[in-house]
């Protein structure tokens, strides 16, 4: 007869014995001097060995162990074990379960075969089936009734001994919402501190970053204090300008995307952080440029986040030197299918007639190219529905759906582009012959009295075009975006940004200074010229960020950093629990991140935990996120609300994070 260990009712309970917070759990293994000498099959607690509690005539049958029951049960069902059988005429196997008939085929309980023993002329035990045992915290469902763990977690919903949790927002106990610290286009529900929702149609940055093509740097500058922050090379080519960088763009954040030219060398993108820059050496703080003249060397500084090469269309090879130009550069975030928020870069290469897609957390290649031939890309901007318009230098423009790279369209407009944006209601206006295009009637119209290059709208019912003239000799105008008049305005500009404020940067063209604009009635417009000592500017794309926060769906940002156990302890990162409402058109999406060392969080890459509305229960696994552990100190939670409607706003009441600082049961 075959024999196997087995879990008795009675080690069952013991291993229920040792876990708290709301529920039973199971302890580790007992050690050599615990080893328990019992052979129970059945778990019935008797078997072979001297700690059963008896011998077992039956040990495929939990309901029956003594001769008694044995002889007894023969009566009911002659095929039982032990129950004399005839060789001769009882040739074939048979299917038996001991268990109940209900969970016979509920995995992972299943039936056996006995058989007659030819030798003994008696029905063998029930060999190889598995009968339902007593739940236990062990990731199966033992009891076979189709759940797992049930009744055997603890309030984390672990198999850990412990259970501990903190809590933001509503409900006892929990702390509140700090929106100034750390919050981004969020504020509190009206009537409701305790209940967080997406802001207004515009988030708040205050930095432009303007491109000093000459010098291979981008310069970083607050636009409310009107002072240069930082100063940063753009690639590993230096101070030499060979980088030529030029187009930029600005996320969500405020970090900024580079986009160096490099003609003649290979191209490339670079990502800078706005704050919050990560010490990648781990020395205690975030080694950065802190003025103008404390330009770093590449390498050395840790608010530069990645340089990635591009260049070489899709069948060129590879990337190499010489082969492309980035002259148009666009971020973009947007919601998956799975609802992780998608954050993305699309880089224009001139000699390649297309775009790149970019991860825009490491600069890698997510394989999507959108060909645009004959279109040679030059400025970039994308609208609310996903689509990016390109100017190309030319009467081309293209536009492609970045979420399908195979529908592209190359339109012809009346006379040449240069630069290019899209406003609030998804129009695309184009510099050099100043032109409107809506998309939705597929219909140009020119603009007299207007030519220049960059080009700005301020989702206040102007658009800014730089280095313009005609419209009354000015070197900026200003475009009715209704009645589409012309004014002239006396600032010199080459590249235009509009600030978070409503105020407009003038760059000129290789200058050292810009010209400050401030929006008053029509032709009464102040200027004010500040000279930040700028090296050779030539840039003109979204250097604010306000571009794409004005054409986009409305974003906003909540994070938060909780603390687990000391260091000592192992830690266990258990779950996140929210209380959310998501009105249709609406969505709010969480990623994490961990470390060990509060210096050294922002340099980890986030983790996605998906969309709320995908939270069962409303709980997010994030120990299946970050893997078994055990787990680092600190956890970064950031979630992502989105209105993809431009209307419904997603709601936060409450999240919670669970942890356990002891070893969860195997």
């Amino acid at each position: 007869m075959r024999f196997a260990l087995a879990r008795s009712p009675l080690v069952s309970v013991l291993l229920a014995a040792g876990c708290s917070c709301g529920g039973p759990g199971s302890q580790l293994p007992p050690g050599d001097d615990d080893v328990m000498d019992c052979s129970d099959v059945d778990g019935d607690g008797y078997g072979v060995g001297g700690d059963c509690l008896g011998n077992d005539c039956d040990d495929s049958n939990p309901k029956t162990f003594d001769a008694e029951q044995c002889a007894a049960l023969c009566g009911e069902d002659p095929h039982s074990t032990g129950c004399a059988c005839d060789p001769a005429s009882d040739v074939e196997v048979e299917v038996c379960f001991a268990g109940p008939d209900e969970v016979a085929d509920t995995l992972p309980c299943h039936a056996g075969i006995r058989r007659c023993d030819p030798e003994t002329a008696d029905w063998t035990e029930c060999d190889n089936q598995v009968l339902p045992e007593e739940e236990a915290c062990d990731g199966a469902d033992n009891d076979c009734d189709g759940e797992i763990d049930e009744g055997v977690l603890n309030e984390c919903g672990t198999c850990a001994a412990d259970c501990e949790r903190n809590c933001v927002g509503s409900g006892e106990g929990c702390s509140d919402f700090d929106v100034g610290e750390n919050g981004s286009n969020v504020e509190a529900c009206e009537g409701d501190p305790d209940c967080l929702t997406l802001g207004g149609r515009v988030i708040s940055l205050h930095v432009v970053w303007i491109a000093n093509t000459a010098q291979g740097t981008v310069s970083k500058i607050d636009t409310r204090t009107q002072e240069e922050e930082a100063r940063y090379l753009t690639s590993s080519y230096g101070l030499s300008g060979q980088a030529s960088p030029s187009r930029t763009s600005v996320d969500y954040l405020g970090d900024v995307i580079v986009a160096n030219r490099a003609f003649g060398v290979q191209a490339s993108v670079t990502r800078i952080a706005s704050e919050d820059c990560p010490d990648q050496n781990g020395n205690g703080r975030a080694d950065t440029s802190e003025a103008p003249d404390d330009i770093l060397d590449w390498g050395d500084d840790e608010c530069v986040l990645w340089n990635a090469d591009v260049g070489c269309g899709p069948d060129g090879g590879g990337w190499g030197v010489g082969c492309g130009i980035a002259r148009a550069v666009a971020v973009q975030d947007r919601v998956g299918l799975d609802g992780v928020l998608d954050e993305r870069v699309w880089v224009g290469l001139f000699n390649e007639q297309g775009y790149y897609e970019l991860d825009r957390s490491d600069g890698s290649e997510t394989g999507e190219f959108a060909d645009c031939s004959p279109c040679t890309p030059y400025g970039a901007a994308i609208d609310r529905d996903g689509f990016l318009s390109s100017a190309c230098l030319s009467q081309n423009i293209c536009r492609f759906d970045t979420t399908d790279v195979d529908d592209v369209e190359v339109l012809i407009q009346p006379g040449s582009n240069y630069g290019i944006t899209v406003d609030e209601d998804g129009i695309v206006w184009t510099g050099g012959s100043c032109t409107r295009y809506d998309p939705a009637e597929g219909e140009f119209t020119s603009i007299a009295g207007c030519s220049g290059s960059g080009i700005a709208a301020d989702g206040n019912g102007s658009v800014w075009v730089g280095s313009c003239w005609g419209g009354g000799g000015g070197g900026t105008c200003r475009i009715d975006s209704e009645t589409l008049e012309v004014t002239g305005i006396a600032a010199e500009s080459y590249g235009i940004g509009v600030d978070f404020d409503g105020f407009v940067w003038g760059v000129p063209y290789y200058a050292t200074y810009v010209d400050y604009i401030t929006p008053n009635d029509f032709g009464d417009e102040e200027v004010e010229r500040i000279d930040f000592g700028l090296q050779g500017p030539y840039t003109y794309s979204d250097m604010t960020g306000y571009q794409l926060r004005n054409a986009t769906d409305p974003q906003g940002y909540y994070g938060h950093v909780f603390e687990a156990c000391a260091k000592s302890d192992d830690v266990y990162w258990a779950a996140l629990t929210v209380d959310v409402t998501l009105p249709v058109g609406s969505n709010i999406s969480a990623t994490v991140r961990t470390s060990d060392d509060l210096a050294t969080l922002s340099a980890q890459a986030w983790i996605p935990l998906g969309s709320l509305a995908d939270f069962g229960d409303g709980r997010g696994d994030v120990a299946l996120a970050l893997g078994p552990g055990p787990h680092e100190r600190y956890l970064e939670v950031r979630f992502t609300f989105v209105s993809e409607d431009r209307e419904s706003r997603p709601i936060l009441r409450m999240f919670e994070a669970q942890w356990s600082c002891d070893v969860p049961i195997d």
